[in-house]
């Protein structure tokens, strides 16, 4: 960042009235920074009176002295708690839904399952010889072999006695270490002849080190021995690993290649970067890389905070610091990670460069001003509480608070840019009210192009009383609230509908077909009767053969039906069932009912009663049972889509097979047409 030097206020005073002359000023107005005076300062006012004048709308800043930017009153201190060296971790095994658990001493992570599968290169037993003993307690392998990393997965080895010793230490100020540890008092065995000898089953642990020791501990004892394992003797073990990281190089393991799995890549905080030991040289390197596997886990040294994002190490963004942005901590500062960051009442945010030089501003520094230049020139900043503004129109010529500021709805060219006071603030012009001129009370309701015409299909913008805006159906139809759910209404020729949500949506052009019902199903009451009876592909219910409860459609071609045969019958005869239908004079047969006359293009939308289906009416491909609306306002389809009946003070509108409330334009919100005015 270019760095910005700032200035005192008062060499501002002497230079504030050129800078501003420019700016539209009638030169009566009081400079906005005083020059300092030797005169005493004028009676304070009473308590409660409201300040005047230019003083009542900044003030100064203290007799030109410049406000510190790094104000102890408004910074946080960090709770940010260095990673420990003593940590126990979960690792989940996606495959097998299972958990892991891990428990870190220093720079050595202990595996806490118990090992009792054989080696192939070490002999082993089971506790007497049952192998129920190494279900339980974990398989005794023999101390002949040194070291007997073997007897460890693929990636650990079997821990030193110098691992153990280092985990008693830990032990002493983590108790919750013996319950995550879990050790299995599985005894051990001596091999004597052709014989085995096993002792302390459930009352001794006794663990074979790498390095040919028995660490040995009581059941309920504190503290641990130390000795040398019998060369004859079996005892369990327990394997350990190392850590994806190290605060410095002096923390990393010792890269000895005698063990079956030696540490192989480890990231090194203090560095940056990954550290390979390289066995053949029994030495670390470092790896140039910064990948990492475990996802969002975070490192904390030196007040610097990691996170293992994306695969990489990298730098803790704000979202991971301790700190809390609150209503509390409002206007405060915090340093996390090297960065400055301001408290905005709900999030942390990114200093800005302003905030660098001048310090934040809140509302212990409200009124203030400052000033600051960069080569020739100098500006000057106003803190109103929660950010620093150019000073030079709410401080020169007057402040846009509120709606009762005499400036309300004026517009201002200023240093050749234009501002509209709205009651928050001066505000320039925006890029659309360059172009249409500025949304004010007396254009509300007005288009782009300066007229009140809600159908004009060109316009895109609307002024509303939020400013000029690309208009929605909500901000043309008025809010769809709990009253209109439901309701349809058509706008420039689009079919819009109140949801449940609170939203005017499109909702399709035309009706669609009316869903399949109890008379159109193909079931034990339909046996033999159409389903679809176009008559290029008439569809038929019928029963199987080998199977009396179940139903399938049969699809056959019967004559052709219009109006040439409307109402003749026709019988099908599939050499195995008849059926007989009637032609309705549109491309359709239907079914016969005894209670029902026959449903041609004659008498489409009557309206009938069948004791085997209930309220029916006429339809396109026949009788089919009414919804409720259907009863009151007649049918529904497809050949009165969009047709709109009166009932009482209230409209419906035939649509998408059903009748729903219908929106008429009278009642929308903006209701104007061309030639009116709003």
């Amino acid at each position: 960042m270019k760095k910005i030097i700032v200035a005192k206020a008062m060499y501002f005073a002497v230079s504030a009235c050129f800078w501003l002359a420019g700016c539209g000023s009638d030169g009566s107005s009081k400079d906005p920074v005083k020059e300092e005076s030797s005169e005493q300062p004028d009676a304070p006012e009473e308590e409660g009176q409201e300040p005047s004048g230019e003083e009542g709308r900044g003030g100064n800043s203290e007799s030109g002295v410049k406000v510190n930017p790094n104000d102890e009153k408004d910074v946080i201190k960090s709770t940010l708690m260095e990673t420990e060296d003593f940590s126990i971790d979960t690792i989940r095994d996606s495959y097998r839904g299972t958990y892991s658990y891990y428990l870190r001493t220093g720079n050595v992570v202990w595996s806490l399952q118990k090992v009792s599968a054989e080696s192939a290169d070490i002999e082993s037993v089971c506790y007497d010889g049952q192998n129920g003993n190494c279900d339980d307690y974990g398989r005794l392998f023999s101390a002949s072999v040194k070291p007997a990393h073997a007897v460890c997965p693929d990636g650990q080895n079997l821990a030193s006695s110098k691992d153990w010793t280092i985990l008693d230490a830990y032990r002493s100020k983590h108790r919750e270490i013996d319950k995550l540890l879990n050790l299995a008092y599985g005894g051990y065995c001596l091999q004597l002849g052709d014989s085995l000898a096993c002792s302390g089953i459930d009352t001794t642990a006794n663990y074979m080190t790498s390095d040919g020791k028995v660490y040995s501990i009581k059941k309920g004892d504190l503290v641990a021995k130390m000795g040398a394992a019998s060369e004859n003797g079996f005892y369990n073990v327990r394997c350990v690993t190392y850590p994806t990281f190290v605060k410095s190089l002096k923390d990393l393991p010792a890269c000895d290649p005698s063990l079956k799995n030696p540490p192989e890549r480890i990231y090194v905080f203090d560095e940056r970067e990954n550290y390979r030991c390289y066995a053949d040289e029994k030495s670390w390197f470092p790896d140039f890389t910064e990948t990492c596997t475990e996802k969002n886990k975070t490192l904390v040294f030196d007040n610097t905070m990691m996170v293992c994002e994306d695969g990489l190490w990298q730098l803790a963004d704000i979202s991971y610091s301790p700190e809390e942005c609150n209503s509390k901590n409002n206007g405060k500062i915090l340093v996390f990670n090297g960065e400055k960051y301001a408290c905005n009442g709900s999030r942390w945010r990114e200093f800005t460069d302003l905030e660098d030089s001048l310090g934040i501003c809140n509302s212990r520094k409200e009124g203030m001003f400052d000033t600051l230049y960069t080569g020739s020139k100098i500006r000057l900043y106003y803190c109103n509480g929660v950010k620093w503004d150019d000073a030079s129109i709410e401080t020169y010529k007057g402040a846009c608070k509120d709606s009762s500021s005499k400036f309300m709805n004026d517009t201002i060219d200023f240093k050749n840019v234009l501002y509209v006071c709205r009651g928050n603030g001066w505000k320039e012009y925006s890029d659309i009210e360059k172009q249409f001129g500025v949304c004010i009370p007396q254009k509300l309701f007005m288009f782009e192009n300066g007229s009140y015409d809600v159908d004009n299909y060109k316009t895109e913008y609307l002024c509303d009383t939020t400013g000029w805006k690309k208009f929605g159906p909500n901000d043309i139809f008025g809010e769809c609230d709990s009253t209109e759910v439901g309701m349809v209404t058509i706008y420039r020729d689009k079919h819009y509908r109140c949801t449940q949500y609170g939203d005017w949506i499109h909702h399709g052009g035309i009706n669609t077909s009316i869903p399949r019902d109890s008379m159109h199903l193909c079931s034990e009451q339909n046996n033999t009767r159409i389903i679809s009876g176009n008559y290029e592909k008439v569809s038929i219910c019928r029963q199987y053969s080998n199977d009396s409860t179940k139903y399938g459609v049969v699809t056959t071609e019967f004559p052709k039906c219009d109006k040439s045969n409307e109402g003749e019958e026709y019988i099908h005869d599939s050499g195995f069932w008849t059926i007989k239908a009637y032609c309705g004079g549109n491309g359709y047969w239907h079914n016969y009912y005894d209670d029902l006359k026959k449903c041609t293009t004659a008498n489409y939308g009557e309206l009938a009663e069948s004791k085997e289906f209930g309220a029916v009416g006429c339809d396109d491909d026949g009788w089919r049972p009414v919804i409720d609306s259907e009863k009151k306002y007649g049918l529904c389809n497809d050949n009165n889509a969009d047709e709109i009946k009166k009932d009482g003070k209230k409209q419906v509108i035939c649509h998408m097979g059903a009748w729903s409330g219908y929106k008429d334009k009278s009642a929308y919100r903006v209701n104007g047409s061309k030639g009116e005015g709003k």
